[in-house]
């Protein structure tokens, strides 16, 4: 979840999927206009466009990685008997999860 925040930081990855989305888009409502003469160029819009497929199936994944990391915090506030609050972040959720289970782990030290 952290990497993944990060990669959201200021040149996110998200940015560049969106702004690649948004010239194959481009590049699909022009059809298949010709190229007016530059066939030179139609190389490297094939190559774009892999780009931009490549890319969004990466940022599905990291959807759907960010997904799984999420219920696994739901799945185990619930194993510890922790309360969830649903306007907490994630990240919030985790921290509380990390604090139980140090408290707990200190207690059993003590005992």
């Amino acid at each position: 979840a952290e990497k993944l925040q990060r990669a959201q930081g200021r040149s996110s990855a998200t940015d560049t999927i969106n702004s690649a989305q948004s010239l194959s888009h481009y590049i699909t409502q022009q059809g298949d206009v010709p190229l007016q003469g530059n066939e030179q160029l139609e190389p490297e819009v094939n190559e774009l466009r892999a780009e931009v497929q490549q890319l969004t199936i990466e940022q599905i994944q990291q959807e759907q990685l960010l997904e799984r990391l999420q219920a696994e915090i739901d799945t185990n506030l619930q194993r510890y008997h922790l309360p969830k609050d649903d306007l907490a972040r994630p990240s919030d959720s985790l921290n509380k999860l990390f604090t139980h289970l140090r408290e707990r782990h200190l207690h059993e030290l003590a005992d």
